[in-house]
């Protein structure tokens, strides 16, 4: 007997395919292509939202502007069809305070917070969200002859996982050990 077998897509290609779908293309923080999206209210606000988006890109979040001339609501409508995690709305206020009215992408909410207390608040959800990952991470022990053991915590045993905020940037560093 022979068997003809043909894969239009490849074991990487499902798995994407399988990851889109299981969260409907809401990826997690740490997984979505865009996290932030600053909207600016009128054309007048742009230089303070190119000076956000700065400032944001140098921490090591992945950013995006619309700039386009349409109403607010038409911006946050789409972004939050974007799926995007963190929407900033930028007007008058916000440029007069140099804060940011922050919303959520599943909350109607809106919270006005300084351009430090945002940054600690994502970088603080990565670690969370990565840390949640790991733990459900296995790691093969020689020692325990053999068996599989669950990794507890955010740190694996000499010196496996170690998450850390160093200047601001996330950093995740893997040992060859795993």
């Amino acid at each position: 007997p022979i068997m003809l077998h043909r894969a239009l897509m490849g074991s990487l290609e499902r798995f994407f395919g399988c990851l889109i779908e299981h969260y409907a293309g809401a990826f997690p923080l740490w997984l979505a292509p865009v996290q932030v999206i600053l909207l600016p209210i009128t054309d007048n606000h742009t230089e303070y939202t190119d000076k956000i988006a700065e400032e944001l890109e140098e921490s090591g979040i992945r950013v995006e502007k619309d700039l386009r001339n349409e109403k607010i609501g038409f911006k946050i409508r789409e972004a939050q069809l974007q799926k995007i995690p963190y929407m900033i709305v930028l007007g008058d206020k916000e440029v007069e305070t140099s804060t940011l009215s922050v919303r959520r992408r599943r909350s109607k909410e809106t919270r006005t917070l300084d351009l430090k207390a945002f940054l600690n608040e994502v970088i603080e959800a990565l670690k969370i969200e990565n840390q949640k990952f790991i733990v459900t991470e296995w790691k093969h022990r020689e020692e325990g002859g053999g068996k599989m053991s669950k990794v507890k915590g955010s740190i694996i045993e000499k010196g496996g996982v170690n998450i850390s905020t160093v200047a601001g940037k996330f950093e995740k560093n893997f040992s060859k050990n795993i």
